[in-house]
């Protein structure tokens, strides 16, 4: 789970369901609330970060379920969540509300995110196509793995990409 409480990579690999992985989300997200309530009652002076990653998390593997024109739409299996993220972003909001309330006119609150969202139709893997145009070359061409760079044959490999996050 790269460190985070939601197991992101279970549901994507069918090993939990939809509703067992909202449940455990949903125990994380409680969690990260509850330690921040009494952290925010003890803040006086300086800077306080909270970083709150239940939603982050949730929607990216729950933000096609508002979607049904998207390619992995499935009534049956995705229809019941259709709101889940919209009521995560309603916790938020009164997480953001309980924070006004805690603190003085003279206190700058700062919300932030790290990227936004939208419906994810299409996808590209880049040392495929590198392979694929000969700019990375794989030691035995029946090997497609471009992404396990042990198969790469350095010596006449020209480009190559790295990614952080797995994908």
């Amino acid at each position: 789970t790269q460190g985070m409480p939601e197991d992101t990579q279970a549901l994507k690999g069918d090993v939990l369901t939809p509703e067992e992985f909202l449940q455990q989300a949903k125990i994380a997200g409680d969690e990260v609330e509850a330690q921040y309530l009494p952290v925010l009652e003890r803040y006086d002076d300086g800077l306080l970060f909270y970083y709150f990653g239940n939603l982050d998390q949730v929607s990216h593997m729950m933000w096609h379920a508002m979607d049904p024109e998207h390619p992995a739409w499935d009534e049956e299996k995705w229809g019941v969540h259709r709101d889940v993220v919209r009521e995560l972003y309603r916790t938020a909001d009164r997480i953001v509300g309980q924070t006004l309330d805690a603190i003085d006119d003279d206190t700058t609150l700062i919300v932030m995110s790290d990227h936004g969202f939208a419906s994810w139709r299409r996808t590209v893997s880049l040392n495929a196509w590198l392979r694929d145009n000969g700019y990375l070359v794989l030691k035995n061409r029946n090997k497609k793995k471009a992404s396990v760079l042990v198969y790469v044959d350095w010596a006449r490999t020209r480009a190559y990409g790295i990614c952080r996050n797995g994908r």
